[in-house]
């Protein structure tokens, strides 16, 4: 969401993903469900060919070191973002984000 927004990685970003299910309701101790902050639905299904292009090499370049991977691994994950997102919107629908440790 900081990347979609040009903004700094702040722990406050994570305030904006409702916890809408948690561990206890799933009665997994590990895994919780949030929705998807509305104004990164609405960037994510703004961004073109050369918008997902650059989203892949910026998510590249921010986990690089965590992940590894390369923009071009990163790409088929933000176009399918990118399409959920429009489906979502078109549709009325909230997106979910599932967490699992």
């Amino acid at each position: 969401m900081a990347l979609l927004r040009g903004d700094d990685h702040s722990p406050e970003h994570t305030n904006e993903f409702r916890l809408v299910s948690s561990s206890e309701d799933s009665g997994n101790e590990e895994t919780w469900t949030m929705s998807v902050p509305q104004d990164m639905l609405m960037r994510l299904s703004k961004l073109d060919h050369l918008g997902i292009n650059n989203m892949a090499q910026r998510l590249s370049e921010e986990t690089q070191a965590e992940l590894g991977l390369d923009a071009k691994e990163f790409k088929p994950f933000v176009s399918q973002l990118v399409e959920l997102s429009k489906r979502a919107l078109a549709s009325g629908k909230v997106m979910y984000l599932w967490n699992s440790l």
